[in-house]
């Protein structure tokens, strides 16, 4: 290890759909980071009791029962025998222990030094990551809102709703930028556009920041993707990066949709360096984008508690969470 690489673990965090993914893979492939799948379903114990006080006793064996029944955990598709083994031997344990100890497991899989995590659900959940591990550094990767919501109802038809995806989109980089601030987090702002425009420029920057050498292997990120990634991710993570992958809301988004995102994201939109659509926003168009609302927001909100409420009860039981949750758990 040379004098500049120290274990720092970073958590790559940012809206679906912005080349998390993408970023993910890249940073995998440098011979000492390992990154696994999403860890969504930490989501239930990233709270307040569980900074303070033990996981214990029988608590601590229905978390094992947990992790071993639960899809995504088992996605990170590794022997992770020794770690479960870990949890066994102990009475009683902090939440950051497990969790570093859980991403060491893997580290060593994958004989590898560095650990980090690709969660876009801990968007909101910054403080913990904090209070676990003070030196740890957030990655925050933003895309073009517009091609976000593209590609986003492309896979999921339920978001086909332009305004509440723009609305989700501002909320959610905003929440990164004022928790980021507030509790002194060193946070890394990259724009997909950047990254694959200058991918080389790009990964340098972000290895300075995780202080780490860079690796020219790490943009042959295409060769390995299949053996840590599911089919079910878009196609372009199989390949080389495209620099033409960007701005296809220009063709692909009628000028109401266009109109309609405006009308929530315009100040986010050119805070990040984005172009406007150049079309003229009348009152009638917020009404509109304010009435799109009323009907989405509500529905959003029963999406994101039920979710939540599906996760807790699993990990309060040491039951199983279904694939089909883990999505919803990310907004």
């Amino acid at each position: 290890m040379s004098k500049k690489e120290k274990h720092i673990p970073f958590f790559i965090i940012g809206m679906q759909r912005s080349g998390t993914t993408l970023l993910r893979l890249i940073l995998n492939n440098h011979s000492k980071i390992a990154v696994p799948e999403e860890s969504t379903f930490l989501m239930p114990f990233l709270r307040k009791k569980y900074l303070i006080k033990p996981i214990k006793g029988e608590k601590l064996i229905t978390f094992a029962k947990y992790l071993k029944g639960n899809a995504q955990f088992k996605a990170w598709d590794y022997d992770y025998r020794s770690f479960l083994d870990y949890l066994s031997r102990h009475n009683e344990l902090m939440l950051k222990d497990i969790i570093a100890r859980m991403f060491e497991s893997y580290c060593q899989s994958e004989s590898k030094q560095f650990w980090a995590d690709k969660t876009p659900s801990f968007f909101r959940k910054v403080y913990y990551l904090h209070k676990m591990f003070p030196e740890a550094k957030i990655i925050h990767i933003l895309r073009d809102g517009r091609d976000v919501f593209n590609s986003w109802r492309k896979i999921d038809p339920s978001k086909n709703n332009e305004v509440a995806v723009a609305l989700e989109w501002v909320y959610k980089n905003k929440e990164i930028e004022k928790s980021t601030r507030r509790y002194n987090v060193d946070r890394l702002a990259v724009r997909y556009e950047d990254l694959i425009s200058n991918p080389e420029k790009i990964i340098k920057d972000i290895c300075d920041f995780v202080q780490v050498e860079y690796e020219p292997q790490m943009l042959q990120f295409y060769n390995k993707s299949r053996d840590y990634i599911g089919t079910h991710h878009s196609s372009l993570i199989f390949g080389k990066i495209d620099s033409s992958n960007c701005y296809k809301w220009e063709r692909e988004l009628t000028d109401k949709e266009k109109i309609a995102f405006e009308v929530i994201a315009k100040n986010y939109l050119k805070k990040y360096r984005y172009d406007s659509c150049y079309l003229p926003l009348r009152l009638k168009d917020y009404i509109q984008g304010f009435m799109s609302l009323i009907k989405a927001v509500p529905r959003r909100i029963r999406q994101v508690f039920y979710t939540k409420y599906i996760f807790c009860r699993a990990a309060a039981k040491g039951k199983a969470v279904e694939r089909k949750y883990f999505g919803n758990a990310n907004e």
